[in-house]
């Protein structure tokens, strides 16, 4: 535990000076402070070990892009899709750190949104400590089946 908690902290250093450079126009993806929290808590919930499996399916989705068909459609959106595939959040509100994965900007309607929303997360994908899953161990993981 201790290593992975030194690690989380470094690549959160990373990924701060990643950011900070960003603000002084080095170009990239420009990303609020809000889209910084959430990166930052998929990133925790990555190597957390009640959500590991869960995001490891979730980024292997975003990786490839591929639109969760359970989500699509009114009640689709990220934390819904969180909530899915880890169990665990289904006890907690939608206050707090979870605030705002259910608003607008992260509805899944589409394969352009989806996308969209994969995108902004890229960082945390990146940086995180899940290997890409292959279809049959998504399916395995998965709930319903993604």
């Amino acid at each position: 535990l201790p290593r992975t908690v030194k690690r989380l902290v470094n690549v959160f250093k990373i990924m701060k000076l990643i950011w900070h450079r960003q603000e002084e126009g080095a170009g990239g993806i420009k990303l609020s402070e809000e889209l910084k929290k959430y990166s930052l808590l998929l990133l925790v919930m990555a190597a957390s070990d009640k959500t590991r499996d869960g995001m490891q399916v979730i980024f292997s989705l975003m990786e490839e892009r591929e639109v969760p068909t359970s989500m699509v459609g009114e009640k689709g959106n990220l934390l819904s899709l969180m909530k899915e595939h880890c169990p665990v959040l289904n006890n907690q509100g939608n206050e707090g750190l979870l605030e705002g994965l259910d608003g607008e900007e992260f509805k899944i309607d589409s394969k352009e949104k989806w996308a969209e929303i994969s995108e902004k997360f890229c960082f945390a994908r990146s940086f995180s400590f899940y290997r890409t899953k292959e279809k049959e161990e998504i399916n395995e993981l998965s709930p319903q089946g993604a």
